[in-house]
């Protein structure tokens, strides 16, 4: 198989990218390839014997013929192949993403989020975006190699930045770097989702940007669904974009709705880590 410039095979290259559609796409496009040109060539006429006055071009097209029925059995078998066990790598794939989600979903804290490796990170942050009906398209970086996944909703595209790091705060530079790309790229915005915290320079300065910034905490909290608002993020509009802080331990807060008490029906801001901490705010900021 032919070599890319990249010195990988194509047959790699064409793998790596099927492995990122849905698996039920590849495996439908593998049959429609496959049973498309074995109709084709039953249907084909036979090549006649060339009449003598036929003109010179045609005899260079006549000579290509083998080499067309070739091109189309290589495509007609390799394809395939390379469809269906792209199909079945991304439907293991899937699997194990839901399980791991409910995983996350079902423990008792946002600790499980830098339990698993920085792959399986950005692989639950694409299933959470999934569920919040993005499409979403993964990009082959390593860790911390730019924007992990490419998302799009709605007619608006956005960027995500994945960050496992587990002993460090998010800086600043990393909000400035996406915020760069998101403007080269002309997308609506950018996600950067953490496993652990960002230091409040960098969260002051996503405030009233194209930049949403969720910390382990809330991202936990979205996955857990605790409480039903949680999930309802991104805002809709920059003005729902600041960033409402606990006044006991400091974390991020989230909407919820009071359930019981005098102000039953009424919403208030609270705190993620809750029941943890029972820090709230008035919904008025």
């Amino acid at each position: 198989m032919a070599s890319r410039s990249n010195g990988k095979p194509l047959a790699e290259d064409l793998l790596n990218l099927f492995v990122t559609w849905p698996w039920y796409v590849s495996l439908a496009l593998a049959f429609i390839i496959f049973f498309g040109i074995d109709i084709y060539q039953q249907l084909a006429p036979e090549a006649e014997t060339l009449p003598k006055s036929q003109k010179p071009g045609d005899l260079v097209i006549a000579a290509f013929e083998p080499f067309k029925a070739i091109g189309l059995g290589i495509i007609k078998y390799l394809m395939p192949v390379l469809l269906i066990t792209a199909g079945v790598v991304s439907f293991l794939k899937s699997v194990q993403s839901t399980k791991r989600y409910e995983t996350v979903a079902q423990s008792p804290s946002s600790d499980s989020l830098n339990e698993m490796t920085w792959k399986d990170f950005e692989s639950l942050v694409g299933e959470y975006f999934r569920r919040q009906g993005y499409q979403v398209k993964e990009t082959p970086k390593g860790p911390d190699g730019g924007v992990d996944l490419r998302i799009r909703k709605d007619e608006r595209s956005y960027l995500v930045q994945c960050k496992q790091w587990r002993f460090r705060k998010i800086p600043v530079s990393v909000v400035r770097e996406l915020l760069g790309l998101v403007a080269s790229e002309n997308a609506a915005g950018g996600f950067i989702v953490v496993s652990g915290l960002l230091t409040q320079e960098a969260q002051k300065f996503a405030e009233n940007k194209p930049i949403y910034v969720i910390d382990g905490d809330t991202f936990y909290s979205f996955i857990s669904q605790r409480e039903k608002e949680a999930a309802c993020f991104p805002p809709n509009n920059q003005s729902n974009l600041r960033i409402y802080r606990c006044p006991v331990c400091n974390s991020r807060m989230v909407k919820r709705v009071a359930r019981k008490g005098p102000n039953t029906g009424q919403e208030f801001w609270g705190c993620t880590r809750f029941p943890s901490c029972f820090g709230t705010r008035d919904i008025s900021g």
